[in-house]
């Protein structure tokens, strides 16, 4: 529950894009979903045949923890308008497979666009999900926000064709200098280190709505802020030496894509997400997979047993074993898990094998120096 928690509060995808990016007031692009799912019958999810209706385009990922962590809030308001007259659309770039193992766990009720090939998101020029793309009656780009602005008072503006709320604005930014153990409300800070000299601390307030860490690594950044592993990073060197201070509110979780940003940029780092073909462990269930065939064997999660997995062997692992748990026997009762594969596999509760394959990576490169 704790690592749920965590996920749900700081989890972050921070992607990048070298494509011009569609404005507020520009003609809403075409929706060329390559798959849809949850549409009424006798509707598509297409521009020319949503001319007239307000549409909000809500971009999110399954890797996504505040886009996860969204789906209440665009579930209740989906409901709020089934009879109105505005259209609900949940835009991946995940395939159905890959999606739909989440959705089963967390259901998102409004209507689901694939868009595989990413071209959406790449019109747009998002650096960060969630996103949220209001479309007017007419056609227009009305907003580009975050779901959290989306509110009642949003919605009908957008659907009466009115000027939109002025709260719509751009993120918070980083602000140099602040004391991180002064008490704030509504504010998000990451920036480098403040106390080089401190040890790595982390705080969470008594009511739960603040976390701060001070002085952390950039690999715990990575784990923590960006909620990808280490081995599916590439330049992670870069960053190496630095520290950094993080302090969070809850309430202001979907803020912090745009200070990664940020951040990176005023260290002089580009960061994106791409695909890069890289080897990886592909984990299938075994024979006895999920069973408990021993007197002293232990339960392990599979959400937990994949990033030990990867971080032990230091390669990107795909679980493709459609399990939630399996058990093992021989584990240390402290301490590392160092034969953690060999007892996956002699105990026959999951296969491994090594694949080459396209995966999504975050690639960290060095931004060139302005010419002066």
């Amino acid at each position: 529950m704790k690592y749920f928690l965590l996920s749900l509060w700081i989890g972050l995808a921070t992607i990048s894009s070298c494509f011009a990016q569609l404005q507020v007031g520009d003609d809403a692009p075409a929706l060329n979903f390559e798959h849809t799912a949850q549409i009424p019958d006798g509707q598509k999810a297409e521009i020319a045949s949503l001319k007239g209706k307000a549409v909000v385009l809500e971009f999110w990922a399954t890797w996504c923890g505040p886009c996860i962590a969204s789906f209440p809030h665009l579930n209740h308001l989906n409901k709020k308008y089934q009879d109105k007259n505005v259209v609900f659309i949940s835009v991946t770039h995940e395939t159905p497979e890959v999606a739909h193992n989440v959705l089963k766990k967390k259901p998102l009720h409004t209507w689901l666009g694939f868009d595989t090939d990413d071209a959406l998101r790449k019109a747009f020029g998002f650096k960060s999900l969630p996103q949220t793309v209001l479309i007017s009656p007419e056609g227009k780009i009305a907003a580009i926000t975050r779901p959290s602005e989306l509110t009642p008072a949003v919605i009908d503006a957008l659907i009466a064709g009115k000027a939109l709320p002025e709260v719509l604005t751009e993120a918070i930014k980083i602000t140099p200098g602040t004391d991180p153990t002064t008490k704030r409300t509504g504010l998000n800070i990451l920036r480098e280190t403040a106390y080089p000299q401190a040890k790595m601390s982390f705080n969470r307030s008594r009511d739960g709505t603040q976390l701060t860490l001070i002085n952390i690594n950039a690999e715990m950044l990575y784990r923590i802020l960006l909620q990808i592993q280490r081995t599916r990073i590439i330049g992670r060197e870069l960053l190496e030496g630095h520290k950094f201070d993080l302090i969070i509110n809850v309430k202001e979780q979907d803020e912090l894509p745009q200070l990664a940003d940020d951040l990176m940029t005023q260290l002089g780092f580009s960061i994106e997400l791409t695909k890069r073909p890289l080897k990886t462990l592909v984990v299938k269930a075994g024979g006895k997979g999920g069973q408990n065939t021993t007197k002293n064997a232990r339960r392990m999660e599979m959400k937990r047993i994949v990033p030990l997995l990867e971080n032990y062997e230091n390669t990107p692992v795909i679980d493709q074993s459609k399990l939630t748990d399996i058990y093992l026997s021989g584990l240390p009762k402290k301490g590392y898990i160092t034969n953690l594969r060999k007892l996956i596999v002699d105990q026959d509760q999951l296969n491994i094998s090594e694949k080459t394959q396209e995966i999504d990576v975050l690639v960290i490169e060095k931004l060139p120096k302005p010419h002066k």
